[in-house]
């Protein structure tokens, strides 16, 4: 088993964000707000693993973690911006937007 890297922490928050769209699509609320919840954990677990191992990357790397920040922040707009999604305002899809705000914010840094 080879250690997890940083990079494969961001792509694994990418495909939680993208589950969340998903739910939202399906105005599957309980979906999403598991979705959301797994993202968070996602979160924590790249926020921990950057303090126990630094946030060095290499050029490559550097650009690939840009890339799925932008996946991201693509996703966070669908939720605030997509039509339908929006036009439920529901609870549940105004909490995880801006949880995926957080997150956004969270992984510029």
């Amino acid at each position: 088993m080879h250690p997890m890297k940083t990079i494969d922490l961001y792509v694994s928050i990418a495909e939680a964000s993208h589950h969340m769209v998903n739910a939202a699509r399906a105005s599957n609320w309980d979906e999403l707000v598991s979705a959301e919840q797994e993202c968070a954990r996602r979160v924590a677990a790249l926020r921990a693993h950057q303090e126990s191992n630094g946030a060095t990357s290499d050029a490559a790397e550097e650009k690939r973690r840009i890339n799925i920040l932008g996946e991201i922040l693509a996703l966070g707009d669908e939720l605030h911006l997509g039509g339908d999604l929006t036009a439920l305002g529901t609870f549940e899809l105004r909490h995880v937007i801006g949880s995926l705000g957080a997150v956004s914010r969270l992984l510029i840094r």
